[in-house]
């Protein structure tokens, strides 16, 4: 849980009524688009959940734990620490821009099953301002947000080191 705590902080603030600039909305900031389609990609999201809505925390935070699920089921890496990377910058910027940037690692001679210091190192084609975001999203959960919920007892995350394991 305390990846998942780490995650809602770094969307929204927990903010619950946070519309980003893009239209991403509320504790997950989904855009309209996703929210609309991650129910049928997850059907049980909508069972246990019901109809999309963004605004609901509830909602929100099953369908961010649903999101970063079938995304993981999607993903690989070395590692858990290094599989919840390429999850989570799915989740920010897109899971085909995530296998553009494994298949630019791979090029360049960069172990694609790594995102720290592999892939994370490599641009496939964003702007600088999308890459730059994407690559601190990722750290900032894994490295420096989920160490103070795990402190605060949300469960003990993904092991990522960061100086904090």
């Amino acid at each position: 849980m305390a990846v998942f705590a780490a995650q809602v902080h770094t969307e929204s603030w927990w903010r619950n009524g946070t519309v980003s600039s893009a239209g991403a909305q509320g504790l997950a900031q989904f855009l309209p688009s996703t929210a609309e389609w991650l129910p049928r990609a997850v059907p049980e999201l909508e069972r246990e959940a019901g109809r999309p809505a963004p605004f609901n925390p509830g909602w929100a935070f099953r369908a961010l734990v649903s999101y970063d699920k079938w995304l993981w089921d999607r993903l690989n890496g070395a590692d858990a620490c290094q599989r919840m990377a390429f999850t989570l910058s799915a989740y920010n910027g897109g899971i085909g821009w995530v296998g553009r940037d494994r298949k630019e690692a791979e090029r360049q001679g960069r172990d694609p099953a790594r995102w720290f210091g592999q892939v994370e190192k490599v641009n496939a084609g964003r702007s600088a301002s999308s890459i730059r975001e994407n690559r601190r999203y990722v750290r900032l959960i894994l490295l420096e947000r989920q160490y103070w919920y795990r402190k605060a007892g949300w469960g003990p995350g993904v092991g990522c080191g960061g100086g904090h394991d």
